[in-house]
């Protein structure tokens, strides 16, 4: 009978996703998971569900001495430690004291922008804290290559990859409905913020509407600083019959945008690490129009088969990808779906949890 090993997880924020995958690392019996979060939220993203079990630590919600109390098993824990960031002073002063002591750690990480590193006065002192990692993992094969291109840790072998793994669907795959009507309705779930390039699907819209297409929708969910100069260009370019802001929305509101969606369209103009909600759209069979700089569109968007991937910062191509699926024939549809659906089985969290045992050897 193997033996358990124990695992320390020191997260940021609870999130729906990190709920779901840890709570899938304790449902296996060969290891012992401590889970610490060092935020308890994230005022980009307002989640008013708990997303976390009675026995996990929120570390801001600790009095001084259960505070101190965690340091010194931070200080003396022989055991494995993976700190998700260095963001914040909880995940910095661990990473440190871990660093300093030589006692186990790994660092996950989203997939980073290399061009970033570039001129970053503190590269030092991140080669530092990384140097005797055991282990860096990072969301997909995209996000290897990106840490490899940074040169921030010295060991290329033992970077891993550790993507975000779906939920499976709370329901089968099955067949869409040609349910349209002549009404062809895209979405976007996205926080609202320039580098998101939510700006580019209006530009795009425009486009199709200066071509006459009327039978095409938007709907747009999600909240952040561009909200009102979004809104405003939407009125400027005559969008606002097109074009629905929803605002937050909870999971099951995400979930009825999806069903009722022809394709996700995420346009980022910059560097996107590894966006998790490619990988719930494709899981409930919904096709993708998405950004060359964006990660898990890279990774997992396959031209022409489970949807497009266009070049950041073109919204004529935006455009042309939105026509492709308008024009599409329904059986065509049909297998975009189908085989966006398949990244269930190329994603279960339990390919997740054996790259977790291999740290834990």
């Amino acid at each position: 009978m193997s033996k358990t090993k124990k695992l320390n997880w020191i997260a940021n924020q609870p999130t729906p996703y990190y709920y779901y995958f840890l709570s899938e690392i304790k449902k296996d019996r060969s290891i012992d998971l401590k889970v610490f979060f060092s935020l308890k939220s994230y005022n980009l993203l307002p989640f008013t569900d708990k997303n976390y079990d009675n026995e996990d630590i929120i570390l801001p919600e600790l009095k001084f001495f259960d505070l101190i109390k965690f340091y010194l098993y931070v200080l003396t824990s022989s055991d494995q430690f993976i700190v998700t960031g260095w963001n914040n002073k909880y995940l910095f002063s661990i990473l440190l004291i871990r660093r300093i002591i030589g006692l186990p750690y790994c660092f996950y990480t989203d997939s980073i922008d290399p061009e970033k590193y570039k001129n970053d006065n503190l590269i030092w002192l991140k080669k530092f804290l990384l140097k005797k990692a055991q282990f860096i993992l990072t969301t997909g094969e995209f996000g290897v290559k990106k840490m490899i291109e940074a040169k921030l840790f010295e060991r290329n072998d033992r970077i891993l990859s550790l993507p975000f793994f779906v939920r499976p669907p709370q329901i089968e795959w099955q067949a869409p409905k040609n349910k349209t009507n002549g009404i062809y309705t895209f979405l976007v779930l996205s926080r609202l913020i320039e580098w998101k390039g939510v700006d580019l699907a209006l530009d795009a819209f425009s486009i199709l509407q200066s071509r006459n297409y009327q039978n095409i929708r938007l709907n747009i969910g999600g909240i952040g600083p561009d909200m009102e100069y979004l809104k405003e260009k939407c009125r400027l370019l005559n969008l606002n019959n097109l074009v629905t802001f929803h605002g937050w929305i909870d999971e099951s509101k995400k979930k009825e945008l999806i069903q009722n969606s022809v394709a996700l369209i995420h346009p980022a103009r910059g560097h996107d690490p590894f966006p998790l909600v490619i990988n719930e759209c494709l899981a409930m069979g919904l096709p993708v129009i998405g950004s060359s700089k964006a990660g898990s569109v890279v990774e997992f968007v396959k031209n022409g088969y489970n949807g497009f991937v266009v070049n950041s910062e073109s919204a004529k191509e935006i455009a042309d990808a939105i026509l492709k699926f308008v024009e599409m024939p329904y059986e065509d549809y049909v297998s975009f779906s189908k085989n966006a659906s398949l990244l269930t089985v190329i994603l279960p969290s339990s390919a997740g949890i054996d790259v977790l045992k291999t740290i834990l050897v």
